[in-house]
Order: C-alpha cells, then structure tokens, then sequence
C-alpha cells in the first residue's frame, strides 16, 4: 500500500533469500513490491540479480499490479467510496503521466481514472479530473484557492467548483494543472480573503 511519498521499491527474492532493491522511477511514490522468482538469476557476486528477461518480466508484472489497483480505487472511488489521503495522491500521480486534456475524456486508461474524485474543492468535498475538462472544453474558467476556506469565505464563491490547492502536498500535483488549464485556471485567492 503506498504511502505519500518516499521512494518505491521493488525487492527481489531468490532461493528463499533476500537478493537485492531496485528503484521504482515511475511508480506510485511509496510503492513496496517484492516478487521472488527462481527465474532470478545471480550476478557473479550473488549479491544482486541480473538484468535480464526475468527481472524484466517481474518489473512489468509490478507495474500491471500497479495499474489494476489504480483501476479498481478509482471505479471505487467514482461510485462513491471515500479514499484515504494516500490513495487519491496515488491516483493523481498516476494522472499526471498523461498530458493532453483529450486523454481523460477519450475512452481509455486515463479517462476511467480521471472521473475519480480525488480533487479538492474547498467545500471539503472532491472533483474528478473529467469534469474539469469539461468544464475547460465549455470555455469555462477552473477556479481555485490556495487556502483551506472557514465557513464565511466559502459563501463569497461557488464551492462547489473552486478547488482547494492548500490541500495538495506535491507541488507536481499544481504543476499538473496549470499545464492542463493554462490561463483559464483562475486563482480567487485574492476575493476570498477580501470576503473575510
């Protein structure tokens, strides 16, 4: 189960022992895997494993796992289920890997994850990445504050569509956005506060 961040692992075992860690790069942040395979074959000083169609296979065999559980959170998540702070960050980070706004609303892999609400509004409620697409392709603005909102300030907007960036911890997740909504992601910081 990932964690917000640190870096993902994949250890490898062979003959009952533990052989040797690989980075995972593009993995979930905080991602664990350990696959033990007699298919593992040794280097010359036994302490690590050859790169070789066997790691290679159980490399690819992680990242399907990986993909699969994403898949099966963001269904959960769409049909109403409420996901830990670790398991939307896994699903955003997931997201950012794709960086046309077409992909999340074409059929496919990032169009079934982009309709998890795993975006924060600053109602304390969530968003999916699909209907801020929508939104966008309307020739709609993508509001959003840079604040948790007491009660007061949320009535000087519509919490229902502005999102809460002082909820998400990784600066890629901001990063991401303004990517994909360019000028039209519209701060409202400023009248928030003034509506103090």
């Amino acid at each position: 189960v990932p964690e917000l961040g640190g870096e993902s692992r994949l250890w490898l075992q062979t003959d009952g022992g533990w052989i040797s860690a690989l980075a995972l790069p593009d993995a979930t942040p905080g991602l664990g895997a350990v696959v033990e395979s007699d298919r593992f074959r040794k280097d010359l000083s036994r302490l690590a494993i050859v790169e070789d169609e066997a790691l290679a296979a159980a490399q690819d065999a992680v990242t399907g796992a990986e993909r699969h559980l994403l898949a099966q959170l963001a269904a959960r998540s769409a049909q109403g289920e409420t996901l830990s702070v670790s398991m939307r960050a896994a699903l955003r980070h997931r997201l950012r890997t794709w960086s046309r706004r077409a992909d999340f609303v074409e059929p496919g892999e990032a169009a079934a994850l982009a309709r998890a609400p795993v975006w924060p509004l600053v109602n304390g409620r969530f968003i999916d990445l699909a209907a801020l697409v929508t939104r966008f392709e309307h020739g709609e603005a993508v509001a959003y504050a840079d604040l948790a909102l007491p009660g007061p300030a949320r009535l000087a907007i519509d919490a229902d569509l502005c999102l809460d960036l002082g909820q998400l911890t990784d600066p890629a997740d901001r990063r991401f956005l303004a990517h994909l909504f360019g000028e039209r992601l519209v701060s409202l910081t400023d009248a928030v506060l003034a509506a103090r």
